[in-house]
């Protein structure tokens, strides 16, 4: 019997077909699940890590499957990689059509067909990657998250057991979300500045209280945590400081770590970051007036 591997497209077509369900709230559960896992596996090769894709969509139809972006190190043994998430149940498939280290793993997929929770793993070095723009727009754009759903639909009536020309067919509203997301002014955003501060306080504190040269593991995923939640944010450019903010919206365990991060390095961004320092003050001070 041919493994996954050995098949054809067509063949892995008829195997697994397109499928379309309304949104989970499972999902963003199940993605939470396997970060840890990511974490635990592979924590120390690991630059960035994000939920990607439709399922990270709240109200989008989507395909099961949740789609992970993560951008490792430039000093990663790409076999140790590919050998540590194999051991975790992971497919790799090469990606030799595009620059290195374009990899993609691939979890819930047997010989029989679909099995429990699927995952795809895109893995990329460090850089500005459209996924997450694109992401960020629908979460943001219920209009035109409602259109992308429409537009896959339509793609999955004609493309059922064809993937590629699935994919491709998305390909043109993709590249038009992307470049519209990325023409949106950000200089002037409460929502940016926000993130720059918050981002400026980690590393503080990670850096002077810490002793860490880069990012730990820890500090990394609490600022990534923090800037996915800020994207998120329903208050959007009328928000107030995270400190002074009536709506609790992270985690406890995040909760706490950020307190700590924020009573310790809010007074030394007077001295490393006194800019920051002072617009976030202000922005307090108004806000409570």
């Amino acid at each position: 019997m041919k493994q996954l591997t050995e098949m054809s497209n067509e063949e892995l077509g008829i195997l697994f077909p397109i499928i379309l369900t309304e949104h989970k709230e499972d999902w963003a559960k199940s993605y939470d699940q396997e970060e840890k896992i990511l974490y635990d596996t592979i924590g120390k090769n690991i630059y960035r890590i994000d939920h990607i894709g439709s399922t990270a969509v709240e109200q989008l139809i989507a395909k099961p499957t949740i789609d992970i972006l993560l951008e490792i190190n430039g000093e990663t043994n790409i076999k140790e990689l590919i050998k540590r998430l194999e051991s975790i149940g992971y497919i790799y498939s090469p990606q030799p059509q595009k620059p290195a280290p374009h990899m993609m793993f691939m979890k819930g997929y047997t010989l029989q067909g679909f099995q429990g929770q699927t995952y795809h793993i895109h893995v990329r070095y460090v850089g500005h990657w459209d996924e997450p723009v694109f992401c960020h727009y629908l979460q943001t754009h219920p209009d035109v998250a409602h259109d992308y759903g429409e537009l896959k639909k339509k793609l999955k009536e004609k493309y059922e057991h064809d993937r590629e020309a699935y994919t491709e067919g998305k390909t043109e509203f993709i590249k038009y979300i992307v470049q519209l997301a990325k023409m949106l002014p950000k200089e002037h955003s409460r929502i940016e500045k926000e993130k720059q501060t918050v981002e400026q306080m980690i590393r503080l504190y990670c850096r002077k209280k810490e002793g860490n040269e880069t990012l730990c593991p820890q500090c990394r995923k609490l600022l990534e945590y923090a800037q996915t939640r800020l994207s998120r944010c329903p208050f959007g450019e009328r928000k107030s400081t995270c400190r002074i903010c009536t709506v609790h919206c992270y985690k406890p365990e995040m909760r706490e770590r950020m307190r700590i991060v924020m009573r310790w390095a809010g007074p030394r961004m007077l001295f490393y970051h006194p800019a920051a320092a002072i617009r976030h003050l202000w922005q307090e001070y108004i806000r409570k007036k």
